[in-house]
């Protein structure tokens, strides 16, 4: 009667398991799985059978290996880890996690392997990525904003520190509201949209073009000499004008530029370049760097 009780308590934990939407697992010492539970399994076309033995890198990919033998050496070690990650599941394309592991003890309180609890997060990752691409992003150009262009600035300013030089421009679109008057707001959206695109695709890779606002707009450019980021605001306000002129429209730019240097906070540049920006505008020059 004792071990059929046993038998049917073991029974329904399996069931209960294998019911679980998260996944449920133990590894050796070796980490090869000697169990496996969880709907998930089901639903991926194996079986449990298909794991036992066999590592995780056996199962997933070499990718997974060195991940998991330095959180595995922790657990074995004693500590309860939580972690996010990914695997490439090859029957399931690439999925996010977070799986806590805790150590297994015998009755010697000798830790003879781990168990994990998986959950997927891959739905609640691409949620969360894209809010936080809308957070740092412009909406109508989908240039990064005002946020993430801080960000970028105080990362080339710390970069000044160890002897990288930077420049920071600030653009204003000169005689835009005639796009405004001729079209509307709809054709000034518009005409803002392709102008972002126009400067993001007319800088290098790691320079970045952001939408400050309005028909504001701020490069940063990387490595490069007060010259050199003259010569690219020219060129950039060349690209502006001849796109103004597909629509029959007199646009031009007006730029201020910054050398970012240690010490120079964001507000503090993006000021100076605001004033170099109008000092070009009063002067008709395009272009002026700030001293």
């Amino acid at each position: 009667m004792y071990e059929r009780a046993v038998r049917l308590s073991e029974e329904l934990y399996e069931t209960l398991l294998n019911a679980a939407d998260d996944v449920v697992f133990l590894l050796d010492r070796d980490q090869r799985y000697i169990g496996i539970w969880g709907r998930w399994i089901e639903g991926s076309g194996r079986t449990a059978s298909d794991f036992i033995g066999k590592t995780p890198a056996d199962i997933f990919g070499e990718g997974t290996r060195g991940f998991l033998e330095g959180t595995a050496a922790r657990v074995l070690a004693g500590e309860t880890v939580t972690c996010e990650g990914w695997f490439d599941v090859p029957w399931d394309g690439r999925i996010y996690y977070q799986t806590v592991l805790s150590p297994i003890r015998d009755a010697s309180a000798q830790i003879i392997g781990l168990v994990g609890v998986s959950r997927d997060i891959t739905e609640l990752k691409a949620a969360r990525d894209g809010l936080e691409h809308m957070a740092l992003h412009d909406s109508l150009t989908e240039l990064p904003n005002r946020a993430a262009f801080k960000h970028a600035v105080e990362r080339a300013t710390a970069k000044a520190e160890r002897g990288t030089s930077s420049a920071l421009m600030f653009l204003d679109i000169d005689n835009f509201k005639s796009c405004n008057d001729i079209g509307g707001h709809t054709l000034g959206d518009k005409v803002l949209a392709e102008i972002g695109g126009a400067l993001r695709d007319n800088v290098r890779e790691p320079d970045i073009v952001a939408r400050i606002g309005g028909d504001e707009f701020g490069v940063l450019l990387e490595a490069v000499t007060p010259a050199l980021a003259m010569e690219r605001a020219e060129s950039l306000a060349e690209t502006v004008h001849a796109l103004g002129l597909t629509y029959d429209l007199d646009i031009d730019l007006s730029v201020g530029i910054v050398a970012v240097v240690p010490g120079l906070g964001f507000d503090a540049a993006l000021a100076t370049a605001d004033r170099a920006m109008y000092r070009a505008k009063e002067s008709e020059i395009r272009v002026f760097l700030a001293s």
